[in-house]
């Protein structure tokens, strides 16, 4: 057997990575956002996150001081479908089931953090152009 196939199997046989790769399945998150829907402590599921990628199961991408982890590329067939599952079987397992649910609240929290900076800049480049003077109040009436 491959060393790569064994290091897969070897993943899949570890239930903190096993429920790792299925929020990975979910969406792309970081160490922070894992660490809230496994209700775990960080140098747990970074120590996880390290071997699932070893195992070519996990990748991770830096945006700023926060690094990204998500569901490598399936590399084979079987992968794929491994990974079709992984996506789909949280109604049977009802540990997978919590987690999905607690990460649904994370990604909902992401949002709305993206949201009020949104709305946070948008706010400081309207102050900007007024104060140059190349926009007027009376143009941009505040709503309740």
């Amino acid at each position: 057997m491959s060393r790569r196939v064994d290091a897969m199997f070897r993943a899949f046989a570890d239930f903190t990575r096993l429920r790792l790769l299925h929020l990975l399945a979910q969406d792309e998150l970081c160490v922070a956002e894992l660490m809230a829907a496994l209700k775990a402590p960080q140098s747990k599921v970074s120590r996880h996150l390290a071997h699932l990628r070893a195992a070519g199961l996990a990748d991770s991408r830096n945006k700023g001081k926060w690094r990204y982890y998500s569901l490598a590329a399936p590399s084979t067939r079987f992968q794929a479908r491994i990974f079709k599952c992984l996506r789909d079987c949280h109604e049977e397992v009802g540990v997978l089931n919590r987690d999905r649910l607690r990460l649904e609240k994370v990604l909902a929290e992401r949002r709305g953090r993206r949201r009020r900076r949104a709305g946070a800049a948008a706010a400081a480049l309207l102050l900007g152009a007024l104060a140059a003077g190349r926009a007027r109040a009376d143009d941009y009436p505040i709503r309740p």
